[in-house]
């Protein structure tokens, strides 16, 4: 994966490898009998919602899942053919909007859905969109007992390609037993209209088991090449390629004296004379304050643990454990990416992949590679 520095414009730079983000798409696709769907909601995972979506649709991708209805229309105005669907559902009084750019809400109430039966009738079109059944997340979705049969029947008539959809609580927990139990009651809806189509997996559950599989899989942190289990093996660990690599150049190097502290609230003092990087990217780019005095980063596969509070702008380093002949200005320092796994990162910054990619700031310059 090449990287490109300009130290008078960059200070941290965030390479997209769109190469091995077409080999997951690959992977994935090949890996079960399934309609694989791309979900590219908050700017896909930080990433850039247009070039994500170019090369997934290179690859064939025709279906794809985003939050908001914003998402949608700019995701629409890039592709005039794909099916999108809207997961935060029926934006109220927006209902002119989700028509004119053909896009698919996810329903999430009765009175949404009962709002979109009556919009088919008024307009005597048959409009698209997925109903989300709560199975035991408890987020959106409607509750499975309120939904009558006289409802689903009157939305098989009115709704064109009716998706039944839910989502797993601890899909990235194998051994949780809340997994099975939601998958059941998705099952005896789906013994009710077996006639419809059918979504439950998000990336975790797409490899968890092929029972969770069913007809269309929305997949997401997976694509980018990320280990979806909080604990587990991933069964395509050895497959999937690092997508997303983030690098900032060292802005300034130091020799700290003992006894003295680094960054604000003094949280570390040098229990001896200690060699630092300072990397001009802080909380504002994406670099966790949670990180603090925690989360270590790298130089070639050489660590470098984060010293004292991350700030909005810096992040201080230990270049003890550095070999001497990296101790330089524009030196790049890897946040994640080949030598530091994003999921160790996140880990290590008590948070998870999911959310340092999307915090990742509009500093960050985005650099794509083939």
């Amino acid at each position: 994966m090449g990287i490109q520095s300009n130290s008078t414009i960059a200070t941290a730079i965030l390479t997209i490898d769109l190469d091995a983000l077409q080999h997951n798409y690959k992977c994935l696709e090949k890996f079960r009998q399934t309609e694989c769907a791309a979900v590219i909601k908050a700017n896909a995972y930080g990433l850039g919602m247009a070039e994500i979506h170019n090369c997934l649709k290179k690859q064939g991708c025709t279906t794809f899942f985003v939050a908001t209805l914003q998402e949608g229309i700019e995701l629409r105005q890039l592709d005039g053919q794909s099916k999108i669907y809207i997961l935060n559902g029926l934006h109220q009084n927006a209902e002119k909007y989700f028509i004119k750019y053909f896009l698919s809400p996810v329903l999430k109430s009765v009175q949404e859905l009962e709002k979109w039966i009556y919009l088919c009738h008024s307009d005597n079109r048959n409009y698209p969109a997925a109903v989300h059944i709560e199975t035991g997340i408890n987020r959106f979705g409607i509750p499975i007992d309120e939904l009558s049969d006289a409802v689903i029947e009157s939305a098989k008539k009115s709704i064109k390609d009716l998706l039944i959809m839910s989502h797993l609580a601890c899909a990235d927990d194998e051994t949780n037993p809340s997994n099975n139990k939601q998958l059941n009651a998705f099952c005896a809806f789906k013994k009710r209209y077996p006639e419809l189509r059918y979504s439950l997996c998000n990336s975790a559950a797409f490899m968890l088991s092929e029972a969770y599989n069913f007809d269309i899989a929305r997949l997401g942190i997976a694509l980018y090449g990320v280990n979806p289990f909080k604990n587990g093996h991933c069964v395509l660990q050895e497959e999937l390629r690092c997508v997303a690599s983030l690098h900032c150049p060292i802005a300034q190097i130091k020799i700290i004296k003992k006894h003295e502290s680094v960054g604000y609230g003094n949280t570390w003092t040098a229990k001896e004379d200690t060699p630092i990087a300072i990397i001009a990217a802080g909380y504002a780019d994406g670099i966790s304050l949670c990180a603090s005095n925690k989360a270590t980063l790298s130089i070639k596969g050489y660590p470098l643990p984060i010293l004292g509070r991350v700030s909005m702008d810096m992040t201080v380093l230990s270049l003890v454990d550095v070999p001497q002949k990296y101790w330089k200005c524009g030196e790049l320092v890897e946040v994640f990416g080949q030598y530091n796994a994003i999921e160790n990162y996140a880990k290590a910054s008590s948070s998870h992949a999911h959310e340092v990619l999307t915090r990742i700031g509009k500093r960050i310059i985005r650099h794509y590679v083939t």
